[in-house]
């Protein structure tokens, strides 16, 4: 019995034992992450990007727009109803809608392009807006929430041009803006037709149908207008043609689903009906014709068409100030309303209303508004009858007219037999004002006959922008002459002056905050209080405009740059001049277009000015040798490309701070080099010293909206001053081609540490960044709009953090590499392979040894690794990235310097004084001159780079693009091709290839030519001439033709 217990025992800690074990190896099971499948990665991946998305949200929100989009046509809505007071108006490709009652303004975010129409329901609770462009959107927005309601991406084909919401709320008509080509002169557009439905307070469009309009370009309608008395109908115009339709619905058997619009004929079913009935929308249309024998003269290009009050009869705007007449000639007892066709209207009458186009034409109640390109706003009743004006607004052209929701009150006191809403009237010239039909009864020369300003556009385009050194303002400077003062914190205008016959062109606030320096296209500086803006002095030392303007930190030295390509230099209390600024004289220092200007200081008294253009040469200028008796002086020129042209220029102290708080791939020692920081037109930022003129880094800039043309460098607001450790910086940046953003400093080698918005509708002309760091302001040309940004650096730290992390952020920067086949896995596989090739290829092809892998490739055999990769440096490139790795292997002590090792090339051009004269750079400063490269260093030959170090440069060295048509265009054009094919001749190409630039021997041309043909071929068997596309196809590049 007790032998038979024991074995149970022992069987029970048997089992035990096995239970532990069982469950021991499922904790283990569970531990090992199981792999996600292609769908979880996908879903992961999709996450990720919608944080992101949020997150870049944040880092620069839109908090202010100075101005509107004036010119855009109906671009004004009124959105006042008896409880609110407010209007939504277009902002380039953001929409505003304004609280007047508050001052606050609601941002309506999501365009990619330019807004090109706005409509709002008659309830004044819905607004719809759209643009054109490749990524063209139709979006519903709600007006109380400052919410997108619904977003239809892709309009019609490329966008719209008019857009209409029916009196009744219930249907939206869209135009498409054309391009479906359909024959010679014939293009394709289309006109939806949209159900407005209100789903639990939220409206929807729902596409009922699309109707096909082949037009040629003055047939292409644009403009649209529903009848007021019969919704069903609605007509549209273009230049030379307007077209009534009307929609209808018709019942027949079919399913009782819920159909889908369609295209055919005009038809779209819209859902079923009792007894399975389905609804079938039908749109008509009919061409208003121009019968000669009625009317003896010719029509001009038609703008608007209206429908009169009783709605049988409308009328249509011209360019030359008249008003056509259209007619049905029978009555209107003898057509029923529920006839599925349109009336047939002919032209009857043409009347002259403004002696100019009328802009603007609408209606309102019992009334016909017409606003003209004179100024003048006019009310007509059903008969064409004149019944009130509004002739005193001195505002410029009219381009939007737009009434409020509610009539006064017939038993008021005030009562009038001209009554209308309160409406607003936007203008040209950038105003909109408010105006109520009461003030027709005013007295001739009443204040309120020009109505109130509500809001105070821009009549010009923003050329430039600049901030208060130490105050919430900001200074701007337009096409024809206008300086303005802005305290952006208050949203009020301080001071403006406008300098009659100047065309602007710069603007900068000295650093004591006590003068602003504006620069005109003709060549004038006129120096201003910036208090008043009254004018202290003035200078024209130059017949080209001023592109820069800069002064050096103490405030006591300003320099220009002009469209010559000269820098000219003042001096502020000195000589005769007193307390005066006293003009030195200018250098033309450059053989291409200056692209920036900067005062840099070396320590804390040596001020040092310096300037890069296009000719890829950045100057040096000596200040303390320079003077009004011999003139600006040159300390010397340094090349620093020979293929990219440098965009931008900056220098900052936050960047010498930057570099010695960085680390790098390289080194975990920090370096103390002070560098000028210059972009290029290849998405490059480049480092230079400024102790001796060379290289220091290159790394790949943001590539959003092309080359970086305009940088700030700037301290986190949240920085503690006493613990420089963990203080953090940043550069605001902007691109010509409408994109700002941010980017961490310093730079590292990851290029992906930045983030960009799309700021403006059209090219951006300038930014700034606030004394506090809390904003960036930027500057649009031809959208006329300055946008204030709030600037989040905690938000964009997470984003970076999210970056970091984030699966294939190398992906498209690497694509070239794999061929747009491979993903950023098999990619960073194919590079390491051909990192390990390079080391067995370096310890000799031919050999049974065993094999030394250590990891390292030697830095001379970098060049070969990189062309196998496909990219191809220069010999210029290669010193370049040589110089580089040696600098960042062995980064500057803090407290020593280059100076000692500094490679100028001395100036040897003339200066130009008070004289007019002009001298021209000397051709030693040209780069691509002979022996004018950086000097190699020898012993960074010696020096070896592991895996990460060499990904590091191949990353931020090799082109973002590749080889366009227009590369091998310009090119040969450089080389003295036709601008048609770029076609040169064979013996101009083999000169310019062994005589220009980086020289060839005949004997490597030839070796060229037969690697790339596969056979055995010389510069000789060449074509007689040679275009682009021929190029193209010696290179191997023929799809890029």
């Amino acid at each position: 019995m007790e032998e038979d217990e024991g074995v149970e025992l022992v069987l029970e800690e048997f089992i035990r034992e096995l239970e532990e074990e069982e469950a021991a190896e499922l904790v283990e099971e569970s531990e090992v992450p199981r792999e996600r499948t292609k769908e979880e990665e996908e879903e992961l991946r999709a996450a990720q990007q919608e944080r992101m998305k949020s997150l870049a949200s944040k880092c620069l929100t839109l908090e202010w727009v100075f101005g509107f989009s004036s010119s855009v046509i109906n671009g004004v809505v009124d959105l006042s109803t008896t409880e609110r007071s407010a209007l939504c108006y277009v902002c380039g490709h953001v929409a505003i809608i304004y609280d007047r009652t508050t001052g606050q303004q609601i941002v309506l975010q999501g365009h990619h392009d330019a807004i090109t129409c706005l409509s709002v329901n008659p309830g004044k609770t819905v607004v719809a807006t759209a643009d054109i462009g490749v990524n063209a959107l139709l979006v519903i927005w709600s007006v109380d929430r400052g919410e997108a309601l619904q977003v239809i991406p892709h309009g019609h084909t490329i966008g719209l041009v008019g857009l209409k919401i029916s009196p009744d709320g219930e249907t939206l008509v869209t135009l498409g803006a054309g391009g479906g080509f359909t024959g010679v002169g014939t293009q394709l557009q289309q006109l939806g037709v949209w159900q407005l439905e209100d789903v639990e307070g939220v409206i929807n469009a729902h596409l009922l149908l699309l109707e096909d309009i082949k037009c040629s370009g003055e047939d292409l309608q644009t403009s649209i207008e529903f009848n007021h008395d019969q919704t069903m109908e609605f007509v549209t115009n273009g230049v030379g043609k307007v077209v009534f339709w009307k929609l209808s619905i018709e019942e027949e058997p079919g399913s009782r689903d819920r159909g889908v619009g369609g295209r055919a004929g005009g038809v779209g079913r819209a859902g079923g009906g009792d007894g399975g009935q389905i609804r079938k929308w039908i749109v008509a249309q009919c061409e208003a014709r121009v019968i000669t024998r009625h009317i003896k003269q010719s029509i001009a290009q038609i703008l608007h068409s209206v429908f009169l009050p009783g709605g049988y009869r409308a009328v249509s705007s011209t360019m030359e100030g008249d008003l056509v007449l259209w007619d049905d000639p029978r009555s209107s007892s003898m057509v029923p309303q529920d006839n599925p066709l349109v009336r047939e209207r002919h032209a009857s009458k043409v009347l002259r209303l403004h002696n100019g186009p009328i802009t603007v034409l609408a209606r309102v109640a019992r009334y016909i508004v017409t606003g003209g390109s004179d100024g003048y706003l006019r009310f007509y009743d059903s008969k064409l009858r004149l019944t009130a004006w509004f002739e005193e607004m001195d505002a410029g052209p009219i381009t939007s007219i737009s009434f409020g929701i509610s009539l006064p009150r017939e038993d008021d006191d005030t009562f009038l037999q001209f009554q209308v809403p309160d409406f607003l009237v936007a203008t040209e010239l950038g105003s909109i004002l408010a105006m109520k039909g009461a003030y027709f009864d005013e007295m001739p020369g009443s204040a309120s006959k020009k109505g109130k300003v509500i809001i105070r556009g821009y009549h010009e385009s923003v050329v430039s922008i600049c901030m208060h050194p130490s105050s919430p303002v900001f200074a701007m400077i337009g096409g024809l002459g206008l300086v303005q003062l802005y305290d952006y914190q208050n949203k009020t205008l301080m001071a403006e002056k406008t300098f009659v016959n100047l065309r602007g062109s710069s603007v900068a606030i000295s650093p004591l905050a006590d003068k602003l320096a504006a620069g005109f296209s003709n060549g004038a500086l006129k120096v201003l209080s910036l208090e008043s803006l009254e004018e202290v002095q003035s200078f024209r030392f130059t017949p080209s405009p001023i592109m820069y303007i800069a002064f050096s930190a103490d405030g006591w030295r300003m320099a220009t740059a002009d469209g010559g390509m000269c820098v000219a230099l003042l001096i502020y209390g000195h000589g005769k001049m007193g307390d005066k600024w006293e003009y030195v004289g200018k250098y033309r220092s450059h053989t291409g277009p200056i692209r920036g200007l900067q005062f840099a200081m070396d320590s804390r008294t040596h001020c040092r000015l310096f300037s890069v253009g296009e000719d890829g040469i950045v100057v040096d200028y000596d200040l303390e040798g320079s003077s009004t008796a011999g003139g600006v002086k040159l300390l010397g020129t340094v090349p620093i490309s020979l293929l990219d042209l440098p965009a931008g220029l900056v220098f900052s102290p936050f960047l010498s701070k930057t570099l010695a708080a960085g680390r790098s791939a390289f080194s975990s020692a920090p370096t103390y080099e002070k560098p000028l920081l210059i972009s290029d037109s290849s998405h490059r930022l480049r480092l230079v010293s400024i102790d001796d003129m060379k290289h220091v880094r290159t790394h790949l800039g943001p590539t959003y909206g092309g080359p970086i043309t305009y940088m700030h460098p700037f301290e986190d607001p949240n920085n503690a001053k006493d613990t420089a450790q963990s203080n953090k910086f940043y550069m605001a940046f902007g691109c010509r081609e409408r994109v700002a953003g941010l980017l961490r400093l310093p730079l590292d080698d990851d290029p992906t540490q930045s983030m960009a918005v799309v700021a403006h509708s059209g090219p951006l002309t300038s930014i700034g960044v606030s004394w506090d760091s809390l904003y960036m302001a930027t500057g649009g040309g031809a959208d006329r709009l300055i946008k204030l940004w709030k600037i989040n650096t905690a938000a964009f730290e997470q984003l970076l953090e999210l970056k970091e992390n984030s699966p294939g952020k190398f992906g498209m920067l690497l694509s070239s590499v794999g061929g747009g086949l491979m993903n950023e896995a098999q990619i960073l596989q194919e590079i390491r392979d051909y990192f390990y090739c390079t080391q067995i290829r370096s310890q000799g092809e031919e050999t049974t040894a065993d094999r030394n892998i250590t990891g390292l490739v030697k830095v001379s055999d970098i060049p070969d690794l990189m062309r196998a990769l496909g990219y191809y440096p220069s010999d210029a490139e290669i010193t370049e990235l040589k110089l580089e790795i040696q600098r960042k292997m062995n980064p500057l002590k803090k407290g020593t310097s280059r100076v000692g090792t500094r490679m100028m090339i001395p100036p040897s051009g003339s200066t130009i004084s008070t004289s007019s004269s002009k001298t021209s750079v000397p051709s030693t400063l040209m780069p691509g001159s002979p022996g004018q490269g950086l000097n190699l260093i020898p012993s960074a030959n010696l020096l070896s780079l592991d895996f990460s170090q060499f990904l590091s440069l191949f990353i931020n060295y090799k082109p973002v693009n590749g080889v366009t048509k227009a590369d091998i265009l310009k090119a040969l054009e450089d080389l003295g091709g036709d601008t048609v094919g770029g076609k040169l001749t064979r013996d101009s190409l083999i000169r310019a290839l062994l005589e220009e630039g980086e020289q060839m021997t005949l004997e490597e041309l030839n070796a060229c030519l037969t690697a790339l043909a596969g056979r055995p071929v010389g510069a000789a068997n060449l074509p007689q001439e040679i275009d682009a596309s021929g190029f193209a196809d010696i290179l191997g590049l023929a799809d890029t033709y």
